[in-house]
């Protein structure tokens, strides 16, 4: 459990991830970032500058694209070493996939049953951490 509230905490949108951010620096490559967070940033910048300046193109806008995108890349450009974990190879193995229709169908399902996202995540989160406490008893972490 206190591994989940670890997580919880890093991924926190607060101050615009600055607890996530701030660990990002000090994290040497590889990492995978999360990318609802950069997602975000090229949509700010984005919207929040104008493509032409006195009908020129801002040139100051791509650089901030530009500067974005290459911390993203940094982060990937090592080699990962990852490690087989059986029981999380199995876990993504019998993973659902569901497609668009099986989705919006579920999703109406749950709006007209009056569940929240909450609820929902509560449901997601005791599966997560009952896999986190089977690969604990193992001796087994994600670190």
């Amino acid at each position: 459990m206190r591994q989940f509230q670890a997580y919880d905490q890093l991924f926190a949108p607060d101050e615009n991830f600055r607890v996530y951010r701030k660990e990002l620096e000090r994290l040497a490559p590889p990492a995978v970032p999360y990318l609802g967070m950069y997602l975000r940033d090229l949509t700010l910048l984005h919207i929040g500058n104008p493509v032409l300046v006195a009908g020129l193109a801002n040139v100051h806008k791509w650089r901030l694209l530009l500067k974005q995108l290459s911390r993203m890349a940094a982060l990937q450009q090592q080699q990962y070493n990852l490690l087989m974990v059986p029981e999380v190879q199995a876990f993504i193995e019998s993973a659902r996939v569901l497609d668009n229709e099986s989705l919006f169908a579920l999703s109406k399902e749950v709006q007209a049953n009056g569940s929240t996202v909450s609820t929902m995540t509560k449901r997601t989160s005791r599966s997560k951490l009952g896999l986190l406490r089977r690969m604990s008893a193992q001796g087994l972490s994600l670190d």
